[in-house]
């Protein structure tokens, strides 16, 4: 990802990675992907360390959950913005690393979760940084 990083950089593109809600279980080997479970938010936080690490100017994530067969927090009763929730507080610590908007050079980190159908798109201030938290039907 990083070598396609460089390659489009030069034409002002940023790119961002789609991953399925179900990795923390499916690729990190935790028995859960709960959302709301402490090492579920602690493996976003250090897969999107590591990924920030390789892409500094990454565009961020999009989440498949709970549409076209793929699991989501439905599987725990939770919700989509409980799911994008989560990856927005492990993008966080990346974005502007902790400097107010104004003086960071990176664009809005965003974190949607794609439950199928209409998208309603809602905004959700996390510290000094935008995240939007897109919910599903």
């Amino acid at each position: 990802m990083a070598r396609i990083a460089e390659a489009l950089r030069p034409w002002g593109v940023r790119v961002a990675v789609s991953v399925d809600f179900g990795s923390p279980k499916s690729v990190g080997g935790l028995d859960t992907f709960d959302p709301l479970d402490a090492r579920v938010a602690a493996w976003w936080k250090s897969k999107a360390d590591e990924l920030y690490r390789a892409v500094p100017d990454l565009g961020g994530f999009v989440l498949k959950a709970d549409s076209e067969g793929r699991v989501g927090p439905s599987t725990y009763g939770r919700t989509h913005a409980d799911a994008a929730n989560v990856v927005a507080r492990a993008l966080k610590r990346n974005c502007c690393a902790g400097r107010r908007r104004k003086s960071c050079g990176r664009r809005t980190a965003a974190a949607a979760v794609d439950g199928g159908g209409d998208m309603a798109r809602r905004q959700q201030r996390i510290s000094s940084c935008r995240f939007y938290a897109a919910a599903g039907p």
